[in-house]
């Protein structure tokens, strides 16, 4: 116990100091007013997160325990095909979105929906990985996504050249892609097993996820809100307020 105790603080002290390493990366490659996007951008992504993956992380720590191998790959192919759906769900209302506001970045809107389904991907594997008392595997995968984000971000600042708000949600998602592949490296079959697909299970999860979705809404305004009301100040002005927050 004390061991795997040891193994998980050292990863979370890599990950605090690699996030640590990041910030005057930012400050040296990215504006205030670009920040500021990414700021607004990121208040999106975390309203449209729950959405997509029905916050069912803990009903899979659950199922882990409580069902044989085989069902409960049968369950995990049901969570992929639901937050697939989720997924393209959103794809489709955020292209709809711009053509009513032109001034959005389409392939912006493209790519937060990609960022949010790998997190769910992402996060889904970790929950197993605390069932199985992996902590190599869980710190490894927790410091992964930092790491290929610092070293984009270094390479920006060696070869001195600014980051606009497209490119770091680039890096960003090809972080959060690259950890994902070696993550799904043995639960990539799983996606197209459709012979897995059960209404039970796929019943169970919208009507245990749906209501948590929801109510994360009060607490997505409470953190995130105050950038939508600082856009009538300036974006310079959200890229301080989201860089302090962090």
């Amino acid at each position: 116990m004390y061991k795997n105790l040891i193994i998980y603080l050292g990863f979370n002290v890599v990950v605090l100091l690699l996030g640590f390493a990041i910030l005057p990366l930012i400050t040296n490659t990215i504006t205030p007013s670009e920040y500021g996007k990414i700021g607004l951008y990121f208040a999106l992504l975390v309203f449209i997160q729950p959405i997509i993956g029905l916050s069912t992380g803990s009903l899979v720590q659950a199922k882990k325990h409580s069902l044989s191998h085989i069902e409960f790959e049968r369950f995990l192919t049901n969570v992929y095909i639901v937050s697939i759906l989720g997924f393209l769900v959103i794809e489709i209302i955020l292209q709809i979105y711009l053509f009513i506001d032109s001034a959005a970045s389409r392939m912006v809107f493209f790519i937060l929906p990609i960022i949010c389904l790998s997190r769910f991907f992402i996060n889904l594997r970790l929950m197993e990985y605390t069932i199985e008392a992996s902590p190599v595997k869980f710190g490894l995968s927790r410091v992964g996504v930092k790491f290929w984000t610092f070293s984009f971000l270094f390479l920006f600042f060696i070869i001195d050249h600014s980051v606009d708000s497209l490119p770091y949600i680039l890096i960003i998602m090809f972080s959060e892609i690259l950890v994902l592949i070696f993550l799904l490296k043995d639960r990539i079959t799983l996606l197209f097993k459709f012979e897995y697909v059960c209404n039970k299970y796929i019943k169970e999860i919208v009507f245990f996820g749906l209501p948590i979705a929801v109510a994360t809404i009060p607490l997505w305004v409470i953190n995130e809100y105050g950038k939508i009301l600082l856009t009538d100040v300036s974006l310079e002005v959200i890229g301080l307020f989201t860089f302090a927050k962090q």
